[in-house]
């Protein structure tokens, strides 16, 4: 019993512990995560060139519809369907659908480095 309760009483004093500690604890990093912003602009490369503009004025830049709409020259319903079809099509290519370009080859004469990976199909 005395090994029980000395034991439960090492334990909560080591949670008191770390729970002081919890303002010196980071979770996070102060830099951004360079691998996801790689693969969101690569992906965003995919997309027509009116989807993209709205997804990122969208989304990026926190436009509303009707700013993005008279920006971009199209009506609001035009911004609203670009929108979420462009995110939709993010979404699939973010969720790891991703195909190596050494398989699809070149685009437009561009030189691929071996290993080198496009989010375009």
């Amino acid at each position: 019993m005395n090994i029980a309760g000395d034991r439960i009483k090492s334990l909560v004093r080591d949670r008191g512990r770390i729970e002081a500690l919890g303002p010196f604890l980071v979770d996070r990093t102060e830099g951004p995560d360079v691998a996801a912003v790689v693969d969101i602009r690569d992906a965003l490369q995919c997309l027509p060139l009116r989807k993209r503009a709205c997804v990122v004025l969208r989304h990026a830049f926190d436009l509303s519809e009707r700013e993005t709409a008279e920006i971009l020259g199209i009506s609001v319903g035009t911004v609203k369907s670009q929108t979420s079809k462009g995110a939709a099509e993010l979404e699939r290519l973010l969720a790891g659908r991703l195909e190596p370009l050494e398989t699809r080859g070149p685009r437009g004469g561009e030189e691929t480095a071996p290993g080198a990976r496009t989010p375009c199909h």
